[in-house]
């Protein structure tokens, strides 16, 4: 009650917490599954073993599609990446 009061001397009305209107949205994230590609068979792809195998054998084939290329791309960005290779990001 003293809050309302000291509001009204202030001429601030207070918020009707009872009559809030209730947001409809969807805030649901978009969330992309985690996709192994290093399993995925493509053409004559092998299986790798390590990252680093999948890395050089991009180097030398190139890529199928272009979730390859972004996993080429974020492998550059990698701790493993600049430890094998340092922080220089192939130009190929």
């Amino acid at each position: 009650n003293e809050l309302k009061q000291y509001l009204k001397t202030e001429h601030i009305k207070p918020i009707e917490w009872q009559n809030i209107p209730k947001l409809e949205t969807d805030i649901t994230p978009n969330i992309k599954e985690d996709i192994n590609y290093d399993t995925e068979i493509t053409g004559s792809r092998p299986i790798f073993e390590s990252r680093y195998e999948r890395y050089e054998w991009h180097l030398k084939n190139g890529f199928d599609n272009d979730a390859d290329f972004v996993w080429f791309k974020q492998y550059e960005l990698s701790d493993e990446y600049k430890q094998m290779y340092g922080s220089k990001v192939n130009e190929k």
